[in-house]
């Protein structure tokens, strides 16, 4: 099919004639087939689940103004083995505990040893912030004590006169 045929089917056509087309992975075409008001979540979770897909269209889809606001799309983007790891990194954070251990009890890849490391970093960082202000200087994972200021012990070091 010529070019011009499949940036107009892109533009206007049909969600399943787009979502074919973003699978192909044609660069002039993936944002077109992005920005088509026809497109829906469903197609591109599909184009997601293939394995073979273009890392150009999963990056595309991970910087998309409306695609990447999708919780679904977002887990679907950290599951996918051609993401940007940078990408992967930004979406953890809003993503369920759950759909982390269920993607990495799914598949087994390097990308998940990431996710089960970030889990674990941000457990670490939930505990450090339900502690006391006082206690949360941390030093080789070591919780130190401080000891503890009140508002009217600053200046206290004043020579006496």
């Amino acid at each position: 099919m010529p070019l011009g045929q499949k940036i107009t089917l892109a533009r206007r056509g049909p969600a399943r004639v787009a979502g074919a087309l973003l699978a192909e992975g044609h660069e002039q075409v993936v944002g077109i087939v992005l920005d088509n008001p026809n497109m829906n979540e469903a197609q591109i979770l599909r184009a997601l689940s293939r394995v073979r897909l273009p890392p150009a269209v999963v990056a595309a889809i991970g910087r998309h103004r409306k695609w990447s606001l999708s919780y679904n799309v977002r887990v679907a983007l950290v599951r996918h083995p051609a993401s940007v790891l940078a990408t992967v990194l930004s979406f953890l954070p809003q993503l369920t505990v759950n759909d982390l251990i269920r993607g990495a009890a799914v598949e087994q890849n390097s990308r998940f040893r990431v996710v089960k490391i970030e889990t674990r970093m941000r457990s670490v960082l939930d505990t450090f912030r339900a502690a006391p202000v006082a206690s949360r200087q941390s030093v080789g994972g070591v919780r130190r004590e401080l000891p503890a200021r009140s508002h009217g012990q600053r200046g206290t070091e004043r020579k006496a006169a």
